[in-house]
């Protein structure tokens, strides 16, 4: 979702990502937005703005966006692993 948004011209001031594993791999892709490596049911509004700060965020947030998790790398349901052609 975040590189679709980064195209519309949107900054992306902070993400939540529950897999350690790819966690870093948004942070790489997007290195100037704060990354929350936790489970979003478990991320207080505390946690966001720490994350913003430490990021240097000096913006307004225009738009808080959520969605279900990539598909091809989701551990619920019977899509894990998938390939990108699938």
């Amino acid at each position: 979702m975040s590189p679709g948004f980064e195209a519309a011209g949107f900054d992306i001031a902070a993400s939540t990502e529950y897999d350690a594993i790819h966690s870093p791999v948004h942070h790489v892709n997007f290195p100037y937005s704060a990354t929350i490596c936790n489970d979003i049911s478990a991320v207080s509004t505390g946690d966001i703005y720490d994350g913003l700060h430490e990021s240097c965020f000096s913006g307004t947030v225009d738009v808080v966006v959520c969605g279900p998790p990539c598909q091809g790398f989701s551990y619920s349901g019977i899509g894990w692993c998938l390939s990108t052609t699938e």
